[in-house]
């Protein structure tokens, strides 16, 4: 595939028009979340496709009306595929507005063939670190100032909280499964939470040695019939299932799944990571 490959930087991609663009975001959940406020701010005029190598993630965009998202066929987040080259060959330096030739297998490579995008967009996705002001203050607002013409961001109000674009809805098949391996952990007579204690691309966010997680389920409990669900698989006491033990063999990606359990929990307890952005979504 030979396309104009840019990142954010110098304006080269918020001055597009009418082009097919493949979104490539090989980045965390929540940065994909995060992404889902912003694809309203960008060009109409074009198309859009997103992809990575984890469609755990890429079910993110699953239902979204701004952006398709193309599966890759690799369910766990990686920079390649199991026998294939790292992000098709290419590198973040080389997205500089100049054509490429990227290397894109099957089955992903026919998904985006059926695209026929002309562009690729690789953005890292760059952190604010407190140094952008209001309105552009957050790590996806501060994105969109760099990818979203002046002129057309001054179109929206952004002083207020922009909304999420995440559809919620899942196949019925997919909330079914769910719900039969719910069943088996939580009666019906229960109140479900999910407690998530462990960042995973930062461990400076991780709550504790997990004492204070174990205290506070038990109380919980000791109030009403609760059962946790733990998003680290850990054993935090008694009425305490991992997510990846309970929801095993449903051969559903995680993003997928977790709307579908959104849907049915009562409380999240948890540490700025990816299940509490796409919960708070």
């Amino acid at each position: 595939f030979l396309l104009t490959a840019l990142r954010e930087d110098r304006g080269r991609f918020a001055s597009l028009r009418d082009r097919r663009v493949l979104m490539y975001w090989p980045h965390g959940l929540g940065d994909w979340i995060h992404l889902g406020t912003i694809l309203p701010l960008l060009e109409p005029s074009n198309a859009y496709a997103i992809t990575r190598f984890g469609d755990d993630y890429v079910g993110v965009m699953e239902g979204n009306s701004y952006v398709e998202p193309l599966a890759s066929g690799v369910r766990a987040p990686s920079e390649s595929e199991a026998s294939g080259t790292p992000h098709f060959g290419l590198q973040l330096k080389d997205c500089n507005g100049r054509k490429r030739d990227l290397e894109i297998a099957s089955p992903l490579g026919e998904r985006v063939g059926a695209f026929a995008p002309d562009t690729l967009l690789w953005t890292d996705y760059p952190e604010t670190e407190g140094r952008t002001p209001f309105p552009f203050h957050t790590k996806a607002r501060n994105l969109a100032r760099l990818l979203v013409r002046r002129e057309r961001l001054a179109s929206f109000d952004l002083r207020n909280p922009l909304p999420s674009t995440v559809d919620f809805s899942v196949p019925p098949q997919t909330q079914r499964r769910l719900d039969g391996h719910l069943k088996q952990f939580a009666p019906a007579d229960s109140r479900l939470a999910v407690i998530s204690r462990r960042g995973v691309t930062a461990a400076r966010k991780t709550w504790g040695d997990g004492s204070q997680a174990r205290e506070f389920i038990a109380a919980m409990r000791s109030r009403g019939n609760w059962r946790f669900i733990s998003m680290d698989d850990e054993d935090l006491g008694e009425g305490v299932a991992g997510f990846r033990a309970l929801f095993a063999g449903t051969g559903e990606p995680f993003a997928r799944l977790y709307k579908a359990l959104a849907a049915r929990i009562d409380l999240f307890v948890g540490i700025p990571a990816g299940p509490l952005h796409l919960t708070l979504a």
